[in-house]
Protein backbone atom coordinates (compact mmCIF):
# COMPACT_ATOMS: atom_id res chain seq x y z
CA UNK A 1 0.00 0.00 0.00
CA UNK A 2 1.24 3.48 -0.84
CA UNK A 3 2.17 5.60 2.15
CA UNK A 4 0.93 9.17 2.40
CA UNK A 5 3.71 11.67 1.59
CA UNK A 6 2.95 13.29 4.96
CA UNK A 7 3.32 10.09 6.97
CA UNK A 8 6.65 8.82 5.65
CA UNK A 9 9.25 9.20 8.38
CA UNK A 10 12.03 9.66 5.82
CA UNK A 11 11.71 10.63 2.15
CA UNK A 12 14.24 10.66 -0.68
CA UNK A 13 13.62 13.26 -3.40
CA UNK A 14 15.54 12.22 -6.53
CA UNK A 15 16.11 15.33 -8.66
CA UNK A 16 17.64 15.11 -12.14
CA UNK A 17 19.16 18.61 -12.04
CA UNK A 18 19.77 21.24 -9.40
CA UNK A 19 16.38 22.94 -9.57
CA UNK A 20 13.93 20.19 -10.54
CA UNK A 21 12.74 18.86 -7.17
CA UNK A 22 12.31 22.30 -5.60
CA UNK A 23 10.50 23.74 -8.63
CA UNK A 24 8.11 20.79 -8.65
CA UNK A 25 7.84 19.46 -5.09
CA UNK A 26 9.12 22.33 -2.96
CA UNK A 27 5.86 22.70 -1.03
CA UNK A 28 5.95 19.10 0.12
CA UNK A 29 9.64 19.43 1.01
CA UNK A 30 8.87 22.53 3.09
CA UNK A 31 5.85 21.07 4.83
CA UNK A 32 7.62 17.86 5.72
CA UNK A 33 10.54 19.81 7.17
CA UNK A 34 8.13 21.87 9.27
CA UNK A 35 6.69 18.60 10.59
CA UNK A 36 10.22 17.44 11.55
CA UNK A 37 10.21 14.69 8.93
CA UNK A 38 13.53 13.80 7.31
CA UNK A 39 14.15 14.77 3.68
CA UNK A 40 17.13 13.91 1.51
CA UNK A 41 17.49 15.79 -1.77
CA UNK A 42 19.61 13.83 -4.26
CA UNK A 43 20.69 15.84 -7.32
CA UNK A 44 21.74 13.17 -9.81
CA UNK A 45 23.43 14.98 -12.71
CA UNK A 46 25.62 17.22 -10.55
CA UNK A 47 29.14 16.46 -11.74
CA UNK A 48 31.04 19.63 -12.62
CA UNK A 49 32.20 19.21 -16.25
CA UNK A 50 35.57 20.16 -17.66
CA UNK A 51 35.80 22.33 -20.81
CA UNK A 52 35.67 22.37 -23.74
CA UNK A 53 31.90 22.62 -24.06
CA UNK A 54 29.68 22.15 -27.07
CA UNK A 55 28.14 25.20 -28.69
CA UNK A 56 24.77 24.01 -27.38
CA UNK A 57 26.11 23.92 -23.83
CA UNK A 58 27.65 27.37 -24.23
CA UNK A 59 24.35 28.74 -25.52
CA UNK A 60 22.65 27.24 -22.46
CA UNK A 61 25.19 28.98 -20.22
CA UNK A 62 24.46 32.28 -21.97
CA UNK A 63 20.71 31.80 -21.55
CA UNK A 64 21.31 31.41 -17.82
CA UNK A 65 23.28 34.64 -17.81
CA UNK A 66 26.48 32.90 -16.78
CA UNK A 67 29.86 31.97 -18.20
CA UNK A 68 31.46 28.56 -18.32
CA UNK A 69 31.48 28.33 -14.52
CA UNK A 70 27.72 27.86 -14.85
CA UNK A 71 27.69 24.44 -13.19
CA UNK A 72 29.56 25.62 -10.09
CA UNK A 73 27.05 28.47 -9.74
CA UNK A 74 24.19 25.97 -9.95
CA UNK A 75 25.79 23.84 -7.23
CA UNK A 76 25.85 26.91 -5.00
CA UNK A 77 22.20 27.67 -5.83
CA UNK A 78 21.23 24.09 -4.92
CA UNK A 79 22.92 24.35 -1.54
CA UNK A 80 21.11 27.62 -0.81
CA UNK A 81 17.71 26.09 -1.68
CA UNK A 82 18.39 23.01 0.45
CA UNK A 83 19.23 25.28 3.37
CA UNK A 84 15.88 27.08 3.03
CA UNK A 85 14.06 23.72 3.01
CA UNK A 86 16.26 22.11 5.69
CA UNK A 87 16.94 19.11 3.46
CA UNK A 88 20.01 16.90 3.50
CA UNK A 89 21.71 17.44 0.14
CA UNK A 90 23.54 14.78 -1.87
CA UNK A 91 25.21 15.55 -5.21
CA UNK A 92 25.78 12.76 -7.73
CA UNK A 93 28.93 12.42 -9.80
CA UNK A 94 27.22 12.08 -13.21
CA UNK A 95 27.29 14.61 -16.03
CA UNK A 96 24.20 16.43 -17.29
CA UNK A 97 23.08 15.29 -20.76
CA UNK A 98 24.46 18.39 -22.47
CA UNK A 99 27.98 17.51 -21.28
CA UNK A 100 27.96 13.79 -22.10
CA UNK A 101 29.90 12.33 -25.04
CA UNK A 102 29.94 9.03 -26.85
CA UNK A 103 33.08 6.86 -27.09
CA UNK A 104 34.46 8.72 -30.14
CA UNK A 105 34.13 12.06 -28.36
CA UNK A 106 31.05 13.34 -30.16
CA UNK A 107 28.41 15.16 -28.11
CA UNK A 108 25.43 12.92 -27.37
CA UNK A 109 22.96 15.79 -26.91
CA UNK A 110 23.88 18.94 -28.82
CA UNK A 111 20.44 20.52 -29.19
CA UNK A 112 17.00 20.67 -27.59
CA UNK A 113 15.73 18.32 -30.27
CA UNK A 114 18.00 15.68 -28.75
CA UNK A 115 17.60 16.39 -25.03
CA UNK A 116 13.80 16.27 -25.25
CA UNK A 117 13.82 12.97 -27.11
CA UNK A 118 14.50 9.26 -26.49
CA UNK A 119 17.88 8.44 -24.97
CA UNK A 120 20.74 8.18 -27.45
CA UNK A 121 21.76 4.62 -28.21
CA UNK A 122 25.36 5.37 -27.21
CA UNK A 123 24.36 6.86 -23.84
CA UNK A 124 25.25 4.16 -21.30
CA UNK A 125 24.67 6.21 -18.16
CA UNK A 126 21.57 4.35 -16.93
CA UNK A 127 23.52 1.85 -14.83
CA UNK A 128 25.34 4.72 -13.09
CA UNK A 129 22.06 6.53 -12.33
CA UNK A 130 20.49 3.39 -10.91
CA UNK A 131 23.59 2.62 -8.82
CA UNK A 132 23.59 6.17 -7.39
CA UNK A 133 19.91 5.97 -6.41
CA UNK A 134 20.42 2.53 -4.85
CA UNK A 135 23.47 3.75 -2.90
CA UNK A 136 21.57 6.77 -1.57
CA UNK A 137 18.66 4.52 -0.56
CA UNK A 138 21.06 2.30 1.39
CA UNK A 139 22.57 5.32 3.13
CA UNK A 140 19.31 7.11 4.01
CA UNK A 141 16.77 4.25 4.45
CA UNK A 142 13.76 6.21 3.13
CA UNK A 143 10.18 5.07 3.61
CA UNK A 144 9.21 6.90 0.40
CA UNK A 145 10.99 7.82 -2.84
CA UNK A 146 9.88 10.81 -4.92
CA UNK A 147 11.05 11.41 -8.48
CA UNK A 148 9.93 13.17 -11.66
CA UNK A 149 7.09 11.91 -13.81
CA UNK A 150 9.17 13.21 -16.75
CA UNK A 151 6.51 15.52 -18.18
CA UNK A 152 8.26 17.15 -21.12
CA UNK A 153 10.30 14.00 -21.84
CA UNK A 154 13.72 15.44 -21.02
CA UNK A 155 16.15 12.54 -21.34
CA UNK A 156 17.62 13.06 -17.86
CA UNK A 157 14.19 13.20 -16.24
CA UNK A 158 13.23 9.93 -17.94
CA UNK A 159 16.47 8.29 -16.76
CA UNK A 160 15.82 9.34 -13.16
CA UNK A 161 12.18 8.25 -13.30
CA UNK A 162 13.11 4.79 -14.56
CA UNK A 163 15.94 4.37 -12.05
CA UNK A 164 13.83 5.50 -9.08
CA UNK A 165 10.93 3.22 -10.00
CA UNK A 166 13.29 0.28 -10.53
CA UNK A 167 15.13 0.73 -7.23
CA UNK A 168 11.93 1.44 -5.32
CA UNK A 169 10.22 -1.72 -6.47
CA UNK A 170 13.36 -3.80 -5.94
CA UNK A 171 13.68 -2.51 -2.37
CA UNK A 172 9.94 -2.55 -1.62
CA UNK A 173 9.82 1.24 -1.17
CA UNK A 174 6.80 3.19 -2.52
CA UNK A 175 7.57 5.69 -5.29
CA UNK A 176 5.66 8.88 -6.00
CA UNK A 177 6.23 10.96 -9.13
CA UNK A 178 5.88 14.73 -9.13
CA UNK A 179 4.68 17.02 -11.92
CA UNK A 180 7.75 18.43 -13.61
CA UNK A 181 7.64 22.23 -13.58
CA UNK A 182 7.47 24.41 -15.58
CA UNK A 183 6.53 21.74 -18.15
CA UNK A 184 3.32 20.77 -16.33
CA UNK A 185 1.87 24.27 -16.20
CA UNK A 186 2.55 24.66 -19.94
CA UNK A 187 1.21 21.22 -20.92
CA UNK A 188 -1.68 20.88 -18.49
CA UNK A 189 -4.03 19.62 -21.17
CA UNK A 190 -2.04 16.41 -21.74
CA UNK A 191 -1.81 15.20 -18.15
CA UNK A 192 -3.43 11.89 -17.29
CA UNK A 193 -6.06 11.64 -14.52
CA UNK A 194 -5.48 9.70 -11.32
CA UNK A 195 -3.03 12.00 -9.58
CA UNK A 196 -2.70 12.47 -5.82
CA UNK A 197 -3.34 16.08 -4.83
CA UNK A 198 -1.42 17.38 -1.81
CA UNK A 199 -2.76 20.71 -0.56
CA UNK A 200 0.04 23.13 0.34
CA UNK A 201 -0.60 25.68 3.07
CA UNK A 202 0.57 29.27 2.71
CA UNK A 203 3.57 28.88 5.01
CA UNK A 204 4.91 25.89 3.13
CA UNK A 205 4.14 27.54 -0.21
CA UNK A 206 6.06 30.67 0.78
CA UNK A 207 9.06 28.51 1.68
CA UNK A 208 8.78 26.76 -1.68
CA UNK A 209 8.89 30.13 -3.45
CA UNK A 210 11.82 31.32 -1.32
CA UNK A 211 13.77 28.14 -2.11
CA UNK A 212 12.96 28.43 -5.82
CA UNK A 213 14.32 32.00 -5.82
CA UNK A 214 17.73 30.53 -5.02
CA UNK A 215 17.89 29.18 -8.59
CA UNK A 216 18.27 32.60 -10.18
CA UNK A 217 20.16 31.29 -13.21
CA UNK A 218 17.43 28.79 -14.06
CA UNK A 219 14.53 31.17 -13.53
CA UNK A 220 16.14 33.50 -16.04
CA UNK A 221 16.28 30.68 -18.58
CA UNK A 222 12.93 28.96 -17.86
CA UNK A 223 10.69 32.05 -17.76
CA UNK A 224 10.49 35.12 -19.96
CA UNK A 225 11.41 38.48 -18.37
CA UNK A 226 7.79 39.66 -18.49
CA UNK A 227 6.51 36.53 -16.74
CA UNK A 228 5.85 36.53 -12.98
CA UNK A 229 7.00 32.96 -12.36
CA UNK A 230 5.82 32.84 -8.74
CA UNK A 231 2.36 34.02 -9.73
CA UNK A 232 2.24 31.52 -12.60
CA UNK A 233 3.16 28.62 -10.34
CA UNK A 234 0.61 29.75 -7.76
CA UNK A 235 -2.14 30.15 -10.34
CA UNK A 236 -1.44 26.69 -11.72
CA UNK A 237 -1.37 25.16 -8.21
CA UNK A 238 -4.78 26.70 -7.44
CA UNK A 239 -6.20 25.42 -10.73
CA UNK A 240 -5.72 21.83 -9.51
CA UNK A 241 -8.06 22.31 -6.54
CA UNK A 242 -11.83 22.91 -6.66
CA UNK A 243 -11.43 24.52 -3.22
CA UNK A 244 -9.00 27.13 -4.62
CA UNK A 245 -6.16 25.77 -2.49
CA UNK A 246 -2.61 25.55 -3.75
CA UNK A 247 -1.94 21.94 -4.70
CA UNK A 248 1.00 19.83 -5.79
CA UNK A 249 0.05 16.73 -7.78
CA UNK A 250 1.80 13.37 -7.56
CA UNK A 251 1.33 9.91 -9.08
CA UNK A 252 1.98 6.51 -7.57
CA UNK A 253 4.42 4.57 -9.78
CA UNK A 254 3.32 1.09 -10.77
CA UNK A 255 5.92 -1.62 -11.18
CA UNK A 256 7.92 -1.18 -14.37
CA UNK A 257 5.88 1.81 -15.55
CA UNK A 258 5.11 5.45 -14.83
CA UNK A 259 1.42 4.80 -14.26
CA UNK A 260 -0.65 6.05 -11.39
CA UNK A 261 -2.78 4.77 -8.59
CA UNK A 262 -4.58 6.71 -5.85
CA UNK A 263 -2.96 7.19 -2.46
CA UNK A 264 -5.25 6.75 0.54
CA UNK A 265 -6.08 9.83 2.62
CA UNK A 266 -6.47 13.44 1.54
CA UNK A 267 -3.03 14.76 2.44
CA UNK A 268 -2.32 18.42 3.01
CA UNK A 269 0.71 20.43 4.02
CA UNK A 270 0.41 23.48 6.20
Amino acid sequence: MMISPLLARSALFVSPHWDDAVLSAGGLLAGRADADLANTLLTVFAKVPEPPFSEFARSFHRACGLGDDEVQVRVTEDRAAATVLRARLVHGDILDAIYRREARGNWLYDGEGKTFAPRAAEDDVMSDVRALVAKTVRETSPDLILAPRAIGDHVDHVLVREAAVSVGHEQGIPVLQWEDQPYALRQHRILAPGGVDVAIGETAWSRRIAATEAYASQLRMLFRPEEDWAEELGRYARSLSPADQKVERYWSAEAGACGSAPVPDDPSVQ
